[in-house]
């Protein structure tokens, strides 16, 4: 899975008076490009994880679950649907705490299973902690960033500015990296985003 990073950069807005006026992009954080193949490769390690869990914590008695990266996910590190079998773990969380994370987080979510199956209550009740610790669970304190849900290229040095809100007009944004004030030649397209890992440039 190829991780790449991108620096903080800014980004110049054009003016009547074509002043140049800079706006601040914000922090840039570290994004994975994640196609449809390497989606596939990181559920398949979710799965290993979920069956050695299953044998290792439980006896091997939690039920079959589908098991799935929510992409943006950030305040919710991982959720669970009883009535369609189905639990999501925050990717954005594996890209910044990695794979340790990830199985404390599904350890957190099976418990819910198995409290469920016994006819428990599904919140964080004391008898879930009580499950949750004696299965070797431990309460986080992770702060996951949210995942840039749109991002914008300029179409000279490729520099990429990170936003969290779709930009209502882009062509009035220059790359401040390649000319302090508004160019046209280098003016902002948008190249990724939450809908499709890549847009096109034309």
């Amino acid at each position: 899975m190829h991780i790449a990073q991108t620096n903080a950069m800014r980004m110049t807005k054009r003016s009547g008076s074509q002043s140049g006026a800079m706006m601040s992009i914000g922090h840039v954080v570290a994004e994975s490009k994640m196609d449809a193949k390497g989606k596939k490769e990181v559920e398949k390690i979710l799965v290993a994880k979920f069956n050695a869990l299953n044998e290792q914590k439980f006896q091997g008695v939690i039920e079959s679950y589908s098991l799935k990266f929510s992409p943006y996910s950030a305040r919710t590190h991982g959720r669970i649907n009883f009535q369609k079998k189905e639990i999501m773990i925050s990717f954005p969380m594996l890209e910044q705490y990695g794979w340790d994370a990830v199985e404390q987080t599904l350890l957190h979510e099976m418990c819910h299973a198995r409290v469920h199956q016994q006819g428990g209550q599904p919140r964080h009740t004391k008898r879930f902690w009580r499950e949750f610790e004696k299965r070797g669970g431990k309460r986080d304190k992770m702060q996951v960033k949210p995942k840039a849900a749109y991002v914008y290229a300029c179409p000279t040095c490729d520099g990429e500015f990170e936003r969290m809100r779709r930009i209502a007009k882009p062509w009035l944004y220059s790359c401040s990296t390649c000319d302090k004030r508004f160019n046209l030649n280098h003016r902002l397209y948008l190249k990724r985003d939450k809908y499709q890992n890549s847009l096109e440039h034309f």
